[in-house]
């Protein structure tokens, strides 16, 4: 590994892991009975924390919430993180903590969501995946005009 002091960017996954899930299906028994095709509400946000020098963490945020006219299907709330040693980045630190980083947890937290719905007595909900370039972009500029 180059050291610090070099001009070499650094990215280290040190760790990944489940920070906090929840799942809820309020209206279990009926909903698992019904024929009704549920709406599916995606929220997701990446918040990033610092520890250390050159030491992050990187969360997603993921709120999930099926209903259908009989009311709530099944609610999902998880949060899943890594720290990741991140150097040498000059002015892309931002992106590479809010795009690259996101991108590499993604597929986890998305076989941990279709694992609990299935667990939960409901098909595996799989996400489409999420470009982040596009989410950080989007949130960039909603600053700027704010």
């Amino acid at each position: 590994m180059p050291r610090k002091d070099e001009l070499t960017p650094i990215f280290t996954t040190n760790v990944q892991y489940l920070k906090d899930l929840s799942f809820e299906s309020p209206n279990a028994p009926a909903s698992l009975t019904s024929d009704a095709t549920p709406s599916i509400e995606v929220k997701l946000d990446v918040q990033v924390g610092g520890f250390e020098e050159d030491l992050y963490e990187v969360s997603l945020l993921i709120n999930i919430e099926a209903s259908n006219e009989e009311g709530k299907v099944f609610i999902i709330e998880m949060n899943y993180a890594g720290l990741f040693t991140v150097a040498n980045m000059g002015d892309n630190l931002e992106s590479v903590l809010l795009i690259d980083r996101p991108t590499l947890l993604f597929p986890f937290a998305r076989r941990i969501i279709s694992s609990v719905s299935q667990d939960g007595g409901m098909p595996p909900l799989m996400l489409a995946p999420i470009d982040f370039a596009d989410l950080y972009f989007r949130k960039k500029s909603e600053e700027q005009e704010a």
